[in-house]
């Protein structure tokens, strides 16, 4: 399902263009991690290492996604949308070595951050285990 840029069912998204949309999403820059792992019912061991880096390039925020497990080789470059409590990656391109590949403008998930706990809203993409429709703790931050 394409992504509309304007509304979120989470909250409301806006690029950010001005220095003070700018200014709010910079606290999200940085390295994330997430190790999902289950054992299948008599079945194999699966698991999946999420890497996932924010940054800022020419005045805009991308997160750069690299998913890796058994059957998951993931590489993707997604345009963030938020301000300093919230925001949502959108599918923009594929990386080298990529293995699947949304339509453009896909909501990939969002994230909401707390005082301590960063909370992950699974969109287009899923994990492996869990319930993705609630907002869970899965990421964490890597570096300070």
């Amino acid at each position: 399902q394409p992504f509309n840029k304007s509304v979120c069912s989470c909250f409301e998204l806006h690029p950010a263009s001005t220095q003070e949309q700018t200014d709010l999403l910079k606290g999200w820059i940085g390295n994330y991690a997430f190790f999902d792992d289950f054992q299948v019912p008599d079945g194999p061991y699966m698991m999946v290492d999420y890497k996932l880096t924010i940054y800022e390039e020419a005045g805009e925020y991308y997160a750069d996604m690299d998913a890796c497990g058994q059957t998951t080789d993931d590489h993707l470059r997604a345009k963030v949308y938020g301000n300093d409590e919230w925001i949502s990656l959108v599918f923009d391109k594929e990386l080298e070595g990529n293995h699947w590949k949304p339509k453009d403008d896909t909501l990939l998930m969002s994230f909401r951050k707390d005082k301590t706990d960063i909370y992950t809203y699974w969109a287009h993409y899923k994990p492996l285990v869990g319930n993705p429709n609630v907002g869970s703790v899965c990421f964490s931050k890597t570096d300070p």
